[in-house]
């Protein structure tokens, strides 16, 4: 006599048992790249509960408490997490038991390695760079990136040790994807090679495949147009505002550089007001993102958005990897300059450096 039963769909469960949490505190269940909540609930008897199907596998997520500042990375498909720990264990040193065969124990067999250079790190930008009583913003990222760099040094080893050990992870590859900057693309080739079929054929193998065989616009080069929404949820082509010089700047709501350089661009707008148009692409998912960027947005110039967050096809072709990000195009849409990241003055100081003072000699680069 057969017997039949009926199939589970694959679904994801997190157990986390935490103490020095007020009972009824609200955790939510976030997508790491694009800030979206997946789901949300309250802490009983010091206990969590998260169940679903993730409709993406794996993914990185963050577990964050409603008030203050608690929170966890997790990278995981439809499989089982425990977390277990305290308050002041947060963000690196809960206790994860998962199974052997899933994608957490991939990122568990990392975060073993690093969570005290992590803890580390975060200790020191706290000091210097997240420091809130310091006058000048900027100066503060600088000096807390400078006090790190001893540590992120020992941080690259272990990740690169951990990539060449594990050609078999997707979390190994997603690794080298966020570090291929430091790497030339025949290297990358070369480690993207070393991986079995299957992570190849991930989603952030197929990304990182991209970035090694795609030609990223460089100074000289033509522009890549491309469709997105405006302001006004209208369609626009890119290439709609050619004709003048171009600043088009990649920027996101959680970035603080990108906020402190918003005085500059509106600047810029206005000395430049003849001869170039500037416009802020937003990398962001969420909506309600964008529009917290539009609220200290006080400029008029457009900005675009495809709600498409860390798979956007858009920043990838540019080869953004942080932001914020320039380009400086002429009005036919070659590259002139290109640069990413932001100190106070530099954006005028670089737009001074491409801009020669008579209009007649603007003319002549056109």
């Amino acid at each position: 006599m057969l017997s039949c039963g009926v199939k589970k769909d694959p679904s994801y469960t997190i157990n986390a048992h935490l103490t020095g949490f007020e009972d009824s505190t609200k955790f939510y269940l976030k997508s790491f790249t694009d800030d979206v909540i997946i789901d949300s609930t309250h802490l009983v008897d010091g206990h969590l509960h998260f169940s679903g199907k993730l409709q993406k596998v794996p993914q990185s997520l963050s577990l964050k408490s409603g008030k203050g500042y608690s929170f966890t990375a997790l990278y995981m498909g439809n499989e089982e997490v425990v977390l277990k720990g305290d308050k002041k264990d947060f963000p690196y040193h809960l206790l994860i038991e998962t199974k052997k065969t899933g994608f957490a124990w991939q990122k568990k067999l990392l975060d073993d390695q690093m969570k005290d250079l992590h803890q580390q790190r975060l200790d020191t930008l706290t000091k210097y760079a997240y420091n809130p009583n310091s006058e000048n913003p900027m100066e503060a990222v600088i000096l807390g990136r400078k006090q790190t760099r001893g540590i992120d040094a020992a941080m690259d080893s272990i990740e690169y040790q951990y990539i060449l050990d594990h050609p078999d992870f997707e979390y190994a590859m997603q690794q080298l994807y966020f570090r291929r900057s430091q790497f030339g693309k025949e290297k990358l080739q070369a480690l993207y090679e070393q991986f079995s079929p299957e992570v190849q054929q991930s989603s952030t193998g197929e990304k990182l495949k991209f970035y090694v065989n795609h030609k990223i616009p460089e100074i000289g080069d033509d522009y890549y147009d491309f469709t997105a929404l405006n302001q006004e949820k209208d369609s626009v082509q890119f290439s709609s505002y050619l004709g003048k010089y171009v600043l088009l700047e990649f920027t996101s709501n959680s970035c603080l550089p990108c906020i402190l350089a918003l005085p500059d661009l509106e600047s810029i707008t206005q000395t430049y007001a003849d001869s170039l148009t500037v416009v802020s692409f937003q990398i962001d998912k969420s909506e309600s993102d964008l529009l917290k960027l539009l609220g200290r947005h006080e400029g008029t110039w457009p900005v675009l958005w495809s709600g498409e967050g860390a798979d956007d096809l858009i920043q990838r072709t540019y080869g953004v990897q942080g932001v914020p990000a320039f380009f400086l195009l002429s009005p036919k849409g070659k590259v002139i300059d290109k640069w990413s990241g932001y100190g106070e003055g530099s954006l005028i100081s670089r737009m001074k450096k491409n801009f020669p003072e008579s209009k007649e000699e603007l003319m002549a680069r056109e």
